[in-house]
């Protein structure tokens, strides 16, 4: 006996078990087809639905307790002297063999639209062997209503019934929404509960000319409500708000970003748009003047994709123990202490040891001198190497389910050198843009070429996607909230 026929004959047994009136199951005992049932749909609707989530360990036990419903009532005939799951293992068997007379039969190869034919007249014929004479006959009315509806359109459809076109159904439905909308005019409650019906019927055969099971795209819209509204709790209770207590423009905020997230399990992550950071500068009011003279302003060479920053006209050279770098761009609007970002090619060429450093984190970095068109300043400290980050707003925060401050993996895809970057800070403020800022050290290593080396933050055609959420450092976490400041290119 093989494992299979083995592991039926053992399922066999325990239902027989199960039903026996001296000791088997009290609930088991007082079962009938009609008390199982609504559990067997129930069975077949959680086989469907392992199917749609993917998840395969589920749809074997689902599977199972199917299979035990078609035992159980497999038994009750039994009992009763009807029939018993050899009988229905055989009929089954025969019906496929009947059915598929080109495997069986006479094997030949046989395209799929001749095999619909085949098979549907073969159907035709058990119909009318069985006592069914209409074209709608045995259409089972405990069918979920929108199978049933689109079941019912096909078989009156291989009759001749049916619209020509996918486009005449879809005028149809509009016919049938204003025929709707004259019930709720009308006032009628039961009207409106039938062009309803109506409504809903023509939809099913709509998708049908589509080729679409309506039963399936409804089931699909269902899971995907269900996983944005649970995406939206978790959201909202990361901001510590009660949904009970959610302005509507709160509510369409999180369903945006509910939207926007992975919904799906198998579905790739979000995507985040990747920039490449040169070397630049931010100065203070006082350094700008020394630089540029008295009463100079920064002048707007091109705005950066977060709000109020900019790439400014001016230029200024850096000079370290060992070499220097010319025409180094400044960025604006001024700040309260003096940064300069370079890359650690750029600090070997100046001689200096940079840090990698968060923005603002100046303590203890080295300095250099900066030279301008007007003077020139030596700055005791100020000098890093800038850390990977990501500029996010809240709303990509919810779809990424990150917090400011997480540190994360992104994997980056460039021209056949696609890497993974560790430790990328992730920065959360409601005007930051949705990007991943690495340096030209960076973007060289992971192939990324952008179209124009003269702008800052240059965008580039890769997108990066955040692959794991690291564990926090030691120590305290940083606290949320970032000054204005912060919203600047690093």
């Amino acid at each position: 006996m093989s494992e299979s026929a083995a592991a039926l004959e053992a399922l066999l047994t325990i239902v027989q078990r199960l039903r026996d009136p001296k000791s088997g199951c009290p609930w088991d005992r007082q079962q009938t087809y009609a008390s199982l049932a609504p559990f067997t749909i129930e069975e077949a609707y959680e086989v469907v639905d392992a199917i749609g989530r993917g998840d395969t360990d589920r749809l074997r036990d689902e599977l199972g307790d199917l299979l035990f419903q078609i035992v159980f009532h497999a038994r009750l005939a039994e009992e009763q002297g009807r029939f018993d799951f050899a009988a229905v293992a055989r009929g089954i068997a025969d019906k496929l063999v009947r059915r598929h007379p080109h495997v069986f039969a006479d094997p030949k190869a046989v395209a799929l639209d001749e095999l619909h034919v085949s098979w549907e007249a073969q159907k035709a014929r058990e119909r009318a062997s069985g006592g069914a004479r209409g074209a709608l006959a045995d259409v089972p009315l405990a069918l979920p209503a929108l199978m049933r509806a689109a079941k019912l359109g096909r078989r009156a459809g291989r009759v001749g019934f049916d619209w020509d076109s996918a486009a005449l159904v879809r005028a149809k439905v509009a016919e049938e929404l204003a025929e709707v909308d004259d019930a709720l005019v009308c006032g009628r409650p039961a009207a409106v509960a039938e062009e309803i019906g109506d409504l809903l019927f023509t939809i099913a055969n709509w998708a049908r000319h589509l080729e679409f099971d309506a039963e399936d795209a409804l089931r699909g819209a269902a899971l995907r409500f269900e996983q944005r509204f649970e995406h939206m709790e978790r959201a909202a209770g990361r901001r510590g708000r009660s949904l009970e207590g959610l302005s509507s423009a709160q509510w369409e905020e999180l369903w945006l970003a509910a939207k926007a997230a992975r919904s799906e399990p198998d579905a790739p992550p979000a995507c985040i748009p990747v920039a490449i950071s040169a070397r630049h500068v931010h100065l203070t009011a006082g350094t700008v003047t020394a630089l540029f003279g008295a009463g100079h302003a920064l002048r707007v060479h091109a705005p950066l994709a977060q709000p109020g920053q900019f790439a400014a006209e001016e230029t200024v050279t850096l000079i370290g123990p060992r070499g220097r770098l010319e025409a180094v761009r400044v960025v604006g609007p001024e700040r309260a202490a003096d940064q300069v970002e370079i890359s650690r090619t750029d600090a070997f060429v100046l001689g200096i040891e940079a840090p990698v450093r968060e923005s603002g984190a100046l303590q203890g970095t080295p300095g250099l001198r900066v030279e301008g068109p007007c003077g020139a300043v030596e700055l005791g400290h100020g000098v890093i190497c800038a850390q990977r980050h990501i500029h996010m707003s809240p709303a990509d925060a919810d779809v990424l389910e990150l917090r400011d401050g997480d540190r994360v993996e992104v994997a980056v895809s460039g021209h056949g050198r696609a890497l993974v970057f560790g430790e990328v800070l992730v920065r959360v403020a409601p005007d930051f843009h949705m990007e991943l800022h690495l340096d030209t050290d960076e973007g060289n290593a992971a192939g990324l070429y952008p179209g124009d080396q003269g702008l800052l933050l240059t965008p580039t055609a890769a997108l990066a996607r955040v692959v794991r959420v690291l564990p926090p450092p030691p120590g305290p976490r940083r606290a949320a909230a970032r000054s204005p400041r912060r919203a600047g290119p690093s």
